[in-house]
Protein backbone atom coordinates (compact mmCIF):
# COMPACT_ATOMS: atom_id res chain seq x y z
CA UNK A 1 0.00 0.00 0.00
CA UNK A 2 1.36 3.91 -0.69
CA UNK A 3 -0.72 7.05 0.88
CA UNK A 4 -0.78 10.09 -1.23
CA UNK A 5 -0.64 13.55 0.79
CA UNK A 6 -1.20 16.50 -1.12
CA UNK A 7 1.72 19.05 0.44
CA UNK A 8 2.76 22.55 0.30
CA UNK A 9 6.35 22.92 1.42
CA UNK A 10 8.00 26.89 1.64
CA UNK A 11 11.72 26.58 1.89
CA UNK A 12 13.42 29.64 1.66
CA UNK A 13 10.90 32.05 0.94
CA UNK A 14 9.80 29.38 -2.05
CA UNK A 15 6.07 27.44 -1.88
CA UNK A 16 6.45 24.28 -3.92
CA UNK A 17 2.83 22.34 -3.69
CA UNK A 18 2.05 18.79 -5.04
CA UNK A 19 1.85 15.36 -3.92
CA UNK A 20 4.13 12.55 -1.92
CA UNK A 21 3.57 9.14 -2.14
CA UNK A 22 4.92 6.89 -0.11
CA UNK A 23 5.23 3.12 0.95
CA UNK A 24 3.03 2.67 4.94
CA UNK A 25 4.01 -0.90 5.46
CA UNK A 26 5.79 -1.23 7.91
CA UNK A 27 7.49 2.25 7.90
CA UNK A 28 6.18 5.22 5.92
CA UNK A 29 8.99 5.41 3.20
CA UNK A 30 9.28 8.29 0.40
CA UNK A 31 8.79 6.84 -3.15
CA UNK A 32 7.87 9.42 -5.14
CA UNK A 33 7.75 13.92 -4.97
CA UNK A 34 5.61 15.19 -7.80
CA UNK A 35 5.14 18.96 -7.81
CA UNK A 36 2.75 21.68 -10.05
CA UNK A 37 5.78 22.70 -12.06
CA UNK A 38 6.00 19.12 -13.41
CA UNK A 39 9.31 18.15 -11.26
CA UNK A 40 9.46 14.39 -10.53
CA UNK A 41 11.53 12.65 -7.94
CA UNK A 42 11.96 9.11 -6.89
CA UNK A 43 13.50 7.29 -4.69
CA UNK A 44 13.81 3.69 -6.21
CA UNK A 45 14.84 0.11 -4.52
CA UNK A 46 14.71 2.15 -0.68
CA UNK A 47 15.18 -0.94 1.78
CA UNK A 48 14.30 0.66 5.56
CA UNK A 49 16.70 -0.70 8.05
CA UNK A 50 18.70 0.36 10.99
CA UNK A 51 22.48 2.29 10.82
CA UNK A 52 24.49 0.68 12.30
CA UNK A 53 25.85 2.14 15.66
CA UNK A 54 29.51 2.65 14.03
CA UNK A 55 27.95 4.59 10.84
CA UNK A 56 26.44 7.18 12.70
CA UNK A 57 26.68 9.66 16.24
CA UNK A 58 24.41 11.96 17.61
CA UNK A 59 26.10 15.29 17.63
CA UNK A 60 27.08 17.24 20.21
CA UNK A 61 24.34 19.84 21.97
CA UNK A 62 21.80 17.47 20.26
CA UNK A 63 17.80 17.87 21.78
CA UNK A 64 14.99 15.43 21.03
CA UNK A 65 12.07 17.33 19.84
CA UNK A 66 8.46 16.39 19.58
CA UNK A 67 7.27 15.68 15.92
CA UNK A 68 4.79 17.70 14.13
CA UNK A 69 3.65 18.36 11.06
CA UNK A 70 3.90 22.31 11.11
CA UNK A 71 2.34 24.85 9.11
CA UNK A 72 3.25 24.07 5.70
CA UNK A 73 2.42 20.31 5.25
CA UNK A 74 -1.42 19.37 4.77
CA UNK A 75 -2.75 16.41 6.10
CA UNK A 76 -2.98 12.85 3.92
CA UNK A 77 -5.31 12.89 0.78
CA UNK A 78 -6.39 9.63 0.60
CA UNK A 79 -5.42 5.81 0.62
CA UNK A 80 -3.82 4.42 -3.05
CA UNK A 81 -2.79 1.63 -4.02
CA UNK A 82 -0.18 2.09 -6.51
Amino acid sequence: DTMKYAAEITQNGTTFRGYLWEAVPPLPVPLRWEDERGAVVSWEQVVPAPIPPGQFEIPGGYAEAAAALGPNVMPRAGRHSE
